[in-house]
């Protein structure tokens, strides 16, 4: 554990320690939905694995979004994605009465998509709920609070 959050301290020296994708994808929405009336909490759990990335909150709705980057320029393979603990967590979130989302940013592309989540992830094509622009974060956020809007 450092002192000082996303460096490290090697051999009496302090290094700035790589920013992971799924971090950048994570600063990107924050930014983006500043402005909006989303409350956004983000997690690195190791202690209970698969749970997702981040919690979410619209309007009293509350929602998971794992976050994802996919290299892949011709199709997203979300069962590789996926860790065999998110897609259990997925599923008994969602048998539960919850919603959770797969968010996947797909660089080489230029894709921004958003998944249904759960046992939905592992079949042959996961329902594909959003697809736009990969700094389309505006209509990402209207798609999730219209998702949370129709959910109850």
């Amino acid at each position: 554990m450092s002192l000082y959050p996303g460096y490290r301290l090697l051999y009496s020296k302090v290094q700035k320690m790589p920013v992971k994708p799924e971090s950048k994808l994570w600063h990107r929405l924050r930014a983006s939905a500043a402005a909006q009336p989303f409350h956004w909490t983000r997690l690195e759990s190791w202690a209970t694995p698969g749970v997702p990335d981040v919690h979410g909150m619209i309007n009293g709705h509350a929602f998971w979004l794992e976050l994802k980057i996919c290299n892949n320029k011709l199709r997203v393979n979300l069962p590789k994605l996926l860790s065999p603990h998110q897609i259990a967590w997925q599923t008994a979130y969602l048998q539960n009465g919850g919603s959770v989302y797969n968010l996947v940013d797909r660089p080489r592309s230029g894709l921004l998509e958003l998944y249904a989540a759960g046992y939905e992830a592992i079949i042959d094509n996961p329902t594909l709920l959003f697809s736009g622009p990969s700094g389309d974060f505006d209509s990402l956020l209207d798609q999730l609070r219209s998702l949370m809007i129709n959910h109850r």
